[in-house]
């Protein structure tokens, strides 16, 4: 019935403090808009989720994203957004990186591109988490910088700030999916393959 949500048992933070997270895979147009706004409240409160991360590269119109999709997926209950290869197909995307603090672009891709690839996210009670985005090589561009390489230099600069590391790897190959996983393994709270 939650196709493409994750819902961790808890990552502990802190001690004894036991956070959930929820990450919902790619948001597809309106099916997987409207998807989020009937389902997402219920399953809140049903594993009492404390942040909502979302895959919204293909909210508008199944290709990229535009400010409507983020408002609305906003008002739905998402907190915080990755993005993926289709990240610039709307011009507007601009702004919402110049506006928004909660979203985030592939890490990898070129350095002089508009947006962020990491966010350290301060959540109640003093928590921080790091969220980065990554884009794979594989069938889709093998010029965009390596993952691998990426993810060490921002996992370093992340775990100045805090002990919980998340990571969206936007990849078309599962194979490289589950190889940044295999090689991140006991680096980062969680590595999850969106595409």
């Amino acid at each position: 019935m939650y196709y493409g949500l994750f819902v961790p048992k808890g990552i502990k933070v802190y001690g004894s403090f036991i956070m959930n997270i929820l990450f919902i895979g790619d948001i597809m147009g309106r099916c997987g808009r409207d998807a989020v706004f009937e389902l997402l409240y219920e399953v809140k409160e049903k594993y009492n989720i404390d942040y909502t991360i979302a895959n919204g590269e293909n909210s508008s119109g199944g290709l990229g994203r535009n400010s409507n999709s983020y408002s609305e997926l906003c008002r739905a209950g998402v907190d915080f957004f990755t993005m993926g290869n289709h990240t610039y197909s709307k011009k507007d995307i601009i702004s919402l990186f110049e506006q928004g603090e909660n979203i985030i672009r592939p890490a990898n891709y070129k350095e002089d591109l508009p947006g962020e690839g990491m966010a350290i996210v301060n959540l109640s009670g003093g928590v921080k988490i790091a969220i980065i985005n990554l884009i794979g090589r594989v069938y889709i561009d093998d010029e965009n910088r390596s993952p691998f390489l990426t993810a060490d230099e921002l996992i370093k600069k992340a775990n100045e700030k805090t002990p919980i590391t998340i990571i969206d790897f936007h990849a078309e190959a599962t194979s490289e999916k589950e190889a940044l996983g295999y090689y991140l393994d006991g680096k980062v709270s969680a590595v999850l393959g969106t595409h």
